[in-house]
């Protein structure tokens, strides 16, 4: 339909006539979107229809819990430092209880597998494991050459008692025989066959069979005192080292769960859904996003729930909330 339109120019009036084609409209610039709660980066952020939920919340700088964890702004390269940082100290603690339980068997391996929570580099974990496995290989060693060498006592300590005790069987019957001797020549010194020199020898020589025998006896005591002594000793080291192994054991594993811990508590604030962040440990809590679009409708705003794929107009104000799935609050 044409417009007759009135224009005035130097005093003259004139009329002109406007067509529907001769009139050309273009939006310049669409109002802002605004994007708040939990995503990277909230705030206001430039509209380009058609747009997506999820492509507002991508130039948000995408899914992130940092923003509803505390007052102040940390930032992400900080706590994925701390996030690996402790990953090692974590795969320390892991393997060395892998070590202390190989080491308490008696094995001379353990599994130095890389547990699957940890996003850590091979190159990261092998001095690691490498060390424990040396630790494992030198601790084995010294005990059992120290076992091997009380055992090597206490084997020669019974290869003399077994000597000895012959010796002593020996010696009881050379003193029964020189008892008798001395029995039979004092009989006949009484008769008047036999002489006081022959009475005296058998004395003498009862004597020195009696000390020698004494002699025996005592050293075969003490062998055995020793030999007594070499198994306790094999008893308190074997005690003592199952002792130190499982107090070892006890501290490393309540290291163990404090790093497991603080690591859930990182990855949760690292943890982007939909993006790219640090391998999250085994049992930590996924989340879902919880989207409402804030929209004017006339002269009230009115809150629509939305989904990542929903599209947004210019002016609305899209609020993320990460919630726990489902899933994962059941398992827990």
């Amino acid at each position: 339909m044409a417009t007759e339109v009135k224009t005035q120019t130097a005093g003259n009036m004139w009329k002109v006539l406007v067509k529907p084609g001769d009139v050309v409209t273009a939006v310049v610039d669409y109002r802002p979107v605004y994007v708040n709660g939990d995503v990277l980066t909230p705030g206001q952020q430039a509209y380009r229809g058609p747009m997506s939920v999820r492509q507002a919340v991508s130039v948000a700088g995408g899914y992130s819990l940092l923003r509803s964890r505390g007052p102040t702004y940390t930032d992400p390269a900080d706590l994925t430092r701390d996030y690996q940082s402790l990953s090692l100290d974590y795969a320390k603690e892991y393997f060395h209880i892998l070590r202390v339980n190989a080491e308490l068997r008696g094995d001379e391996n353990f599994d130095q597998n890389t547990p699957n929570e940890l996003g850590l580099p091979e190159a990261a974990l092998s001095p690691v494991v490498n060390a424990e496995a040396e630790s494992l290989k030198v601790a084995l060693a010294d005990y059992r050459q120290e076992q091997a060498f009380l055992q090597n006592a206490a084997t020669q300590t019974d290869g003399q008692i077994v000597t000895l005790s012959k010796q002593q069987e020996a010696e009881l019957k050379g003193v029964k025989d020189d008892e008798d001797e001395l029995d039979r020549v004092t009989k006949l010194l009484a008769t008047g066959a036999g002489t006081n020199i022959r009475v005296s020898e058998s004395r003498r020589a009862l004597l020195l069979s009696s000390t020698r025998q004494l002699q025996t006896t005592v050293e075969l005591i003490q062998l055995r005192r020793q030999r007594a002594d070499y198994g306790r000793q094999l008893e308190r080291i074997e005690s003592q080292r199952t002792i130190n192994l499982l107090r070892e054991l006890k501290d490393s594993s309540a290291r163990l769960a404090d790093l497991r811990a603080r690591l859930l508590a990182l990855s949760q604030k690292l943890q982007p859904v939909g993006g790219g962040g640090p391998a999250l440990l085994m049992g930590a809590t996924n989340f879902q996003p919880d989207i409402t679009i804030v929209r004017k409708v006339g002269q009230k705003w009115e809150k629509i729930p939305a989904g990542e794929d929903d599209e947004i107009e210019s002016g609305d104000v899209i609020e993320v909330s990460l919630r726990p799935s489902r899933a994962a609050s059941v398992s827990n």
